[in-house]
């Protein structure tokens, strides 16, 4: 691991945008939630203003971008009812994310504004919903945690970011556990990240504002990575005969 969305049947382009990727934690997801809220899809407005999807498949909210990128869409079982604010149900397609593309009949490209919920042209698109979002993040990620998930064969790898530019990287590689310490360098709008493997240094670099390497989405994390890691490693051996 190196290390068209459908909707109501229109297709459109995606662009890139920079989401809040500050998950809650599970704790947090279950303590007042019901059974019937917690279905694919179920959304609630983070701080910054953006709306989080709840995914099934990781039992946690991600954003917008992360839930399109499931593929599993929403699965509302009070479809085809009007909720308190007399919107309607939707069930089976994919919400649209804050700043999305759909050309409009002339060929011009409309952005998706989440705050009004319609496509409107790029003068009048803002890319940040508040000033929150307008703060430059810091270079030190003391504390922080990702995981990354391999786009061909969905092995994981995670990153524990410690003081003094330390980071420790563990995960899967090809089946085999990966233990190793190693550095992190912080740029304007890249991470890299030095380590050894087999006795060579890789060098790995996180895009800061889609969290991806290459090809693999990484994601912020606030539980126990080593433990994500492990479990969704067994959980493939679930089934196996031999």
């Amino acid at each position: 691991m190196v290390l068209s969305l459908l909707w109501c049947n229109q297709s459109f382009v995606l662009s890139e945008t920079i989401e809040d990727n500050n998950l809650i934690t599970d704790e947090e997801i279950f303590e007042n939630a019901t059974p019937l809220e917690l279905y694919s899809g179920h959304s609630k407005k983070d701080k910054s203003g953006y709306y989080d999807y709840y995914s099934t498949k990781k039992k946690e909210y991600i954003t917008c971008k992360e839930f399109q990128n499931e593929g599993i869409g929403i699965k509302n079982p009070e479809a085809g009812k009007y909720n308190d604010d007399g919107a309607y149900l939707f069930s089976g397609g994919m919400p649209f994310c804050h700043g999305d593309i759909m050309k409009n009949e002339d060929g011009v490209n409309l952005f998706y504004d989440v705050k009004s919920g319609e496509f409107v042209p790029r003068s009048k698109f803002k890319r940040f919903l508040n000033s929150e979002m307008l703060k430059v993040p810091s270079d030190n990620l003391n504390g922080k945690k990702v995981y990354c998930v391999s786009s061909w064969d969905k092995d994981l790898i995670g990153f524990e970011f410690k003081r003094g530019n330390k980071v420790k990287v563990y995960g899967y590689e090809e089946g085999i556990w990966i233990e190793s310490y190693g550095n992190y360098e912080p740029r304007a709008e890249e991470i890299f990240i030095k380590f050894k493997y087999k006795n060579k240094n890789i060098t790995i670099e996180i895009n800061r504002k889609t969290l991806k390497i290459s090809q693999d989405q990484c994601y912020l994390y606030k539980e126990n990575l080593r433990k994500k890691i492990k479990d969704a490693y067994d959980a493939k051996k679930i089934g196996n005969k031999i």
